[in-house]
C-alpha cells in the first residue's frame, strides 16, 4: 500500500523499488519533463508537479508516503506552487524530503558563483517559513556529507511528528546571523560580484 516519489529524479527510487516498494517518478518543470529519462522499471510521469496533476495523483489514489526532492527545487520558479502541490500528494503521515543549498555555505565560500548556478539558496528559516505556509513543518534536518554547500530538510504535516534537536540547534544557530545586516550586505556582494572576480577567487 505505499507509495514513494521523486521528483526530477531516480536516483532514490531504485532503492526502493529493488526492495519492492511501489514508486513513481514526477517531474518539476516542462522542460524537464520533455528530456526526462527512466529506467524502463521505474514509472515515470512526463509532465510537470502543478496543482492540477496533483489533484489528478489523488484522484488516481497515487498519494505519497515519502516524496523526494532534490538539487531541482532550487531552480524552480514557483516553489510556494510546488510545496502546495507537494502537500496535496502527501499521505497524511508522510514526509517529505528535500536537499537544496546552504545559503550560509554558499556566501562564505568567496569561489561560488551564487547567481550563476542556483535560482534560489535557502536557510532552515525560510523552509520553515514556506512549508508552514502549506501546513508542513520541518521535523528533521542534516547537512550533507558529500556536498558540503547543501542540507537536506524532512517536513511533514503540522501536529503528525516532532522535531529533532538538529532542528532547534539549526534554528538557534540561525538566529544570530539570518537576519543580519552585515550577513544581508554579503549576501548582495556574492551575488553582484563579477563572474570573472568568482572564477578567479
Amino acid at each position: 500500500d505505499s507509495l514513494v516519489m521523486e521528483i526530477s529524479g531516480s536516483d532514490y527510487l531504485r532503492h526502493y523499488r529493488h526492495n519492492g516498494i511501489p514508486v513513481l517518478q514526477v517531474e518539476l518543470s516542462r522542460n524537464s519533463a520533455r528530456m526526462a529519462d527512466s529506467d524502463a522499471d521505474l514509472p515515470l510521469i512526463r509532465e510537470p508537479l502543478n496543482h492540477e496533476l496533483a489533484l489528478q495523483l489523488v484522484r488516481n489514489n497515487q498519494r505519497a508516503d515519502v516524496v523526494h526532492l532534490g538539487p531541482a527545487f532550487s531552480q524552480a520558479d514557483d516553489l510556494n506552487g510546488i510545496v502546495s502541490s507537494l502537500a496535496t500528494i502527501l499521505k497524511p503521515e508522510g514526509v517529505i524530503v528535500v536537499q537544496v543549498p546552504y545559503l550560509k555555505d554558499l556566501v562564505q565560500r568567496s569561489d561560488t558563483a551564487i547567481a550563476m548556478q542556483y535560482r534560489s539558496c535557502f536557510s532552515l528559516t525560510a523552509l520553515t517559513q514556506l512549508f508552514g505556509q502549506h501546513g508542513l513543518e520541518v521535523i528533521d534536518v542534516a547537512r550533507s556529507q558529500n556536498d558540503g554547500d547543501s542540507f537536506t530538510v524532512t517536513a511533514a504535516r503540522f501536529g503528525t511528528k516532532s522535531a529533532t534537536t538538529a532542528v532547534h540547534e539549526m534554528m538557534e544557530d540561525e538566529s544570530e546571523w539570518v537576519r543580519d545586516a552585515r550577513f544581508l550586505s554579503a549576501i548582495g556582494e556574492a551575488i553582484n560580484r563579477p563572474s570573472n572576480d568568482r572564477r578567479a577567487a
